[in-house]
C-alpha cells in the first residue's frame, strides 16, 4: 500500500497573521482576502499564536457479549479559541471580559466596568494566517469568552490577556467554523 508523495510546500508555518473581532451578526467575509473593515483588530497577540481546539464526545454502546463497544455515536462537538493578547485596549479588555462598558468621566481618564458575566457577549472571530503568499483564514462565526481574567504585572514581561473563545454552532456555518484559502494544495482534493 502506497503512502503517498511528501511535499514539503504543503507545510504550513503560521509565521504571521492577524485576529479580528465583531459582534455576531456581523456581515461574515466570503473568502481569505474579502474585507475586514467591518471588525475590529486584536493586536499583537504572543508569539504562541491562536489555538483552535475540537473534540467530540461519543456514546459507547456495550453489549454483553463484547468487552469493546458495539456501537458508537457521536453526542457532541466542543471547540475553543485560545490566544494571549498583547495590547490593551478598550476591544481587547471587552473580548477578555466578554463584554463591558468603556466611560471617560473626566477629559483623558477612563474607566472600564466589565459586563454581567450572566449577560453572554456573543462574538465573531477572524483568524488569518500568513505563510508566504498562502493565506489561511479560520472564521468564527458565533463564540463566547468562557476563560475569566488573569493577567500578571511583572517587571520582565509585558502583560498578557488570555482569551478563550467557546464556540457555537452558526446561523450559517453548521459547524460553527469555516476555512478559505488560497493553498495550492487544497486544489488537489476539489
Amino acid at each position: 500500500m502506497a503512502l503517498g508523495t511528501n511535499d514539503v510546500d504543503n507545510l504550513l508555518i503560521g509565521s504571521n497573521g492577524a485576529v479580528f473581532s465583531a459582534p455576531y451578526g456581523t456581515a461574515l467575509p466570503t473568502s481569505e482576502v474579502s474585507s475586514v473593515s467591518l471588525y475590529d483588530p486584536v493586536g499583537y497577540i504572543t508569539p504562541a499564536g491562536p489555538q483552535i481546539d475540537t473534540k467530540v464526545t461519543t456514546k459507547d454502546i456495550m453489549s454483553w457479549q463484547s468487552f469493546f463497544p458495539t456501537l458508537t455515536r457521536a453526542v457532541s462537538l466542543d471547540g475553543t479559541v485560545k490566544f494571549g493578547v498583547q495590547e490593551f485596549t478598550a476591544e481587547t479588555m471587552g473580548l477578555a471580559f466578554g463584554g463591558g462598558t468603556l466611560a471617560e468621566p473626566t477629559s483623558g481618564h477612563y474607566t472600564f466596568e466589565p459586563a454581567d458575566p450572566s449577560e453572554i457577549e456573543e462574538r465573531t472571530l477572524i483568524i488569518d494566517v500568513h505563510d508566504g503568499d498562502d493565506i489561511l483564514r479560520v472564521v468564527v462565526e458565533r463564540c463566547f469568552n468562557v476563560g475569566g481574567f488573569s493577567t500578571s504585572f511583572t517587571r520582565e514581561n509585558e502583560a498578557v490577556l488570555p482569551i478563550e473563545l467557546k464556540i457555537l454552532k452558526g446561523d450559517t456555518y453548521a459547524q460553527g467554523v469555516k476555512f478559505f484559502t488560497n493553498i495550492a494544495s487544497f486544489a488537489a482534493a476539489s
